[in-house]
């Protein structure tokens, strides 16, 4: 018995290393990462049917400053001409800088190639 016993503690050990050295080089999936910049603008507007003032949240990318963002919110009614908003102010502006990041098999799934470019002629003397 204490030969046997002895034997499957040697197997088990010997697994518990293997498993220890696959652990240690299994590699980490690469991701492919990008810091994205957006501004959440709060703005008031005014419905014209119902003749009611509310606040909307909205968000755009890139960071944008109190007149860019009032552009970009009457951009949006404008384009809509069925909405009946009128833009009134805003009321708070807040840049936000996020790193988002997905692995390279996802990235492959979604992407969409694109054509190679182009390479300048400056670039090619170098």
């Amino acid at each position: 018995m204490p030969s046997c016993m002895g034997l499957r503690l040697a197997i088990v050990n010997n697994y518990c290393t293997i498993l220890k050295g696959w652990y240690k080089t299994m590699k980490k999936e690469k991701l492919i990462t990008r810091t994205i910049n957006t501004t959440k603008v709060d703005a008031k507007f005014f419905n014209l049917k119902d003749e009611v003032v509310f606040n909307s949240e909205m968000t755009f990318t890139g960071k944008l400053d109190e007149k860019e963002a009032k552009k970009a919110c009457l951009d949006v009614i404008e384009n809509n001409p069925n909405c009946g908003y009128t833009f009134i102010k805003i009321n708070n502006l807040e840049n936000i800088e996020k790193l988002y990041g997905v692995t390279e098999r996802e990235f492959m799934a979604i992407a969409k190639e694109r054509p190679p470019r182009k390479v300048n002629d400056a670039q090619e003397e170098e």
